[in-house]
């Protein structure tokens, strides 16, 4: 799913600004998703 948001963000010929960069895109999603799996802890 995360993938998927960062491709229509991208991707889409709109030509609107982008509002995130993509590399702090993945990094978020990566560390939602390890946070998840318990691999990583919580932010405080």
């Amino acid at each position: 799913a995360v993938s998927h948001g960062v491709v229509e963000l991208f991707l889409r010929g709109n030509g609107g600004p982008q509002p995130w960069p993509a590399e702090d895109l993945l990094e978020t999603g990566i560390g939602i998703y390890l946070r998840g799996l318990g691999l990583l802890s919580p932010d405080r």
